[in-house]
C-alpha cells in the first residue's frame, strides 16, 4: 500500500535519526512502523510558499477574516497542499498530521483535485472560536476523511457538532517511544 504523511517544517530533519534508534518516533504517527511493515510510505513536509497568489488564495483570506475557515487552518496552509496535489494522485492513502493540513486536503479532494483516502489527525482544535457557518463548512470537510483523535473527550463533540459518522472517527491514545524514551 501506497501511503503519504504530510508535516508541518521540520519534522523530516529527524526521520533519519529516528529511522536509526537516535530520536523519538511517535511524532511520525506510525509512518516509521507501517514502513517497517513494508508499506511505501513517503512523508512530505510543507515549506515554501513563493510563487503567485490566486483567486482561491484570495477568496480564502477573504473566508479567514469571516471566520469561515476552519479551526488551524490559515489560507497560507491551502497554498502549501496545493503544491502537493499533482503528488498525491499516486498514493492510497494520504494522512494529514494535524486538523489544518487535514481540513486543507479535505478542501483539495472535495474540489476534486485528488481521489485517494485522506485521515486526519486531530488534536486541540475544539478550542478555537468558529462561527455557525465555519462550523457548518467544517462538516462538509469532515465528510471528506476518516479522523484520528488522540483522547475520549475530544469525540463526543466532534460526532455532534460536525456530524461525523462512528464509522469515520476513531479515538486511538497517542504512542510514546519506550526504546527512546527511558527512565531517570
Amino acid at each position: 500500500m501506497k501511503i503519504a504523511y504530510i508535516f508541518h517544517p521540520g519534522r523530516l530533519q529527524r526521520f533519519d535519526e529516528a529511522l536509526a534508534g537516535h530520536a523519538a518516533t511517535e511524532f511520525f504517527y506510525g509512518a516509521l512502523e507501517l514502513r517497517a511493515r513494508g508499506h511505501d510510505v513517503t512523508c512530505y513536509e510543507l515549506g515554501d510558499l513563493t510563487g503567485k497568489l490566486t483567486f482561491d488564495h484570495l477568496f480564502l483570506g477573504l473566508m479567514n477574516q469571516a471566520w469561515l475557515m476552519p479551526p488551524k487552518a490559515p489560507p497560507v496552509l491551502f497554498r502549501q497542499i496545493m503544491r502537493l496535489v499533482p503528488f498525491l494522485h499516486t498514493f492510497d492513502i494520504v494522512i494529514g498530521t494535524e486538523s489544518g493540513i487535514a481540513f486543507a486536503l479535505a478542501a483539495t479532494k472535495l474540489r476534486k483535485k485528488w481521489c485517494g483516502t485522506l485521515i486526519g489527525i486531530h488534536c486541540g482544535f475544539l478550542h478555537h472560536y468558529q462561527s455557525k457557518m465555519g462550523i457548518y463548512l467544517t462538516k462538509f470537510l469532515f465528510a471528506q476523511m476518516h479522523s484520528c483523535l488522540f483522547g475520549e473527550g475530544e469525540k463526543p463533540i466532534i460526532q455532534k457538532r460536525y456530524k461525523v459518522p462512528n464509522e469515520s472517527i476513531e479515538v486511538i491514545p497517542f504512542g510514546v517511544d519506550t526504546k527512546f524514551w527511558k527512565t531517570g
